[in-house]
């Protein structure tokens, strides 16, 4: 059985290195890690850039590149270079700044008032539905009070939720007590601080949008009156009489 001989090969070409090349028969002068380096980048050095010290160029981040292993790029730091790849920019929501304690304001100019949730407005101006200031668009929830007033071209005083249950106290009317059935709130099946209430009259029957048409109600009365005429078409569950 013949023995292989082992072939020495040529060092490889690439300064101030001592391996040898491989494939130098099909013509390759590099070893593998050169060469792959060659192929791909075009180049035999490896360029490492030295951010040590370097603070990362977003506003709000103050991370210090204080190793190699940081790998800064581009002047931010890795959380910021990964974010503003995967969503397009370096800004943060409005959860992941409340948790470094900073808080945004409205962008309604003069509002001084802190923006809430996910949107860039504070809790009135969400309400009002306020209009953006690129196309005049009003900003809504499809489901939204507001939405539906317009939809019926009801008259409709804006008032927002808060406004509604001062003034519901300032009438002798219980927010946490649903008008039709006496249920207290915590048998609504919702919060009663996001209560918007009842229509008394239907918007779909000629009914107003304002705090003079509406009343606190639980979410079983509001899903059985729906659109119907109180007295006429439906009857409070407390003034039903019993068979």
């Amino acid at each position: 059985m013949a023995i292989k001989k082992h072939i020495k090969r040529p060092p490889c070409v690439a300064p101030d290195c001592e391996k040898e090349a491989r494939g130098w028969q099909g013509g390759s002068i590099y070893c593998n890690a050169h060469r792959i380096l060659f192929q791909r980048r075009g180049r035999l050095h490896t360029i490492k850039q030295h951010n040590i010290g370097l603070i990362c160029s977003v506003e709000w981040c103050n991370k210090v590149c204080k190793s190699e292993v940081d790998k800064f790029v581009k002047g931010m730091c890795p959380i910021c270079n990964n974010r503003l790849k995967r969503t397009g920019t370096t800004e943060l929501s409005h959860s992941m700044l409340k948790r470094r304690g900073i808080y945004r304001t409205c962008s309604v100019d003069g509002c001084e008032k802190n923006e809430s949730g996910e949107t860039t407005y504070c809790h009135v101006h969400w309400n009002k539905l306020v209009y953006l200031p690129n196309g005049g668009q009003a900003k809504h929830n499809a489901s939204s009070r507001q939405y539906r007033a317009r939809q019926h071209k009801a008259e409709s005083d804006e008032h927002t939720i808060s406004e509604l249950h001062e003034y519901w106290r300032a009438k002798g009317i219980d927010p946490k007590r649903c008008t039709y059935c006496d249920a207290w709130h915590t048998k609504w099946g919702h919060s009663w601080k996001f209560s918007q209430g009842d229509h008394v009259v239907p918007l779909k029957k000629g009914g107003t949008d304002t705090m003079n048409n509406m009343v606190p109600c639980c979410s079983s009365c509001n899903s059985s009156k729906r659109a119907k005429i109180l007295y006429e078409e439906w009857t409070p569950p407390k003034e039903r009489i019993a068979v």
